[in-house]
């Protein structure tokens, strides 16, 4: 009797822990959902912002100096932040969903190893690290963050919708760093 009642405890705890393993999964992917979506959005804004901006600077004469070039451009360079910060976030999500915490140590250690490259597996420390460089663009800073979820799989990967948009924005980038040449 005692025997039954103790598999019952077992058992019950076992379907608890996965239950809240689920429920955790579900919140997490709830999560990247929604900082996709943002990323979307803050895309989209940017190009719309972005072909205002190019259809008034081919204008004859008009310059970035025109009031209409410095609020398009002021615009697009809001949404292209917000689009790096959200960036950010979804990697963050991404490595926590992988199980690298909030600390993004792998299994006690920093480095990776086989699939990883031998690169240091910790998003944290590269965020930290990039805050101390100059000059440093949202363009540079999602490259960076891109090579290393690349370089780095166990972290998790980007999907494909999050790699268009990545790939669409650093593309509209480079078209508007030529807009103040």
């Amino acid at each position: 009797m005692k025997t039954r009642i103790f598999l019952l405890a077992v058992i019950l705890v076992i379907f608890g822990a996965s239950a809240c393993k689920k429920s955790s999964n579900d919140q997490t992917n709830s999560q990247l959902s929604q900082t996709e979506s943002s990323l979307k959005q803050d895309y989209t804004q940017a190009q719309n912002y972005e072909t205002v901006l190019v259809q008034r600077h081919i204008t004859p004469g008009m310059t970035m100096n025109d009031p209409i070039c410095k609020m398009n451009d002021s615009l697009f360079h809001m949404n292209d932040t917000s689009f790096t910060i959200h960036m950010q976030t979804y990697c963050k999500e991404m490595m926590s969903d992988m199980g690298m915490g909030s600390n993004g140590m792998m299994g006690g250690g920093m480095m990776g190893g086989g699939a990883s490259g031998g690169m240091m597996c910790n998003m944290d420390s590269m965020f930290m690290s990039m805050k101390g460089m100059t000059h440093m663009t949202t363009f540079k800073m999602d490259s960076m963050m891109e090579s290393h979820m690349k370089n780095c799989p166990k972290m998790g990967t980007l999907n494909g919708n999050v790699q268009g948009y990545l790939d669409n924005m650093q593309t509209m980038r480079k078209a508007h760093m030529m807009l103040h040449k």
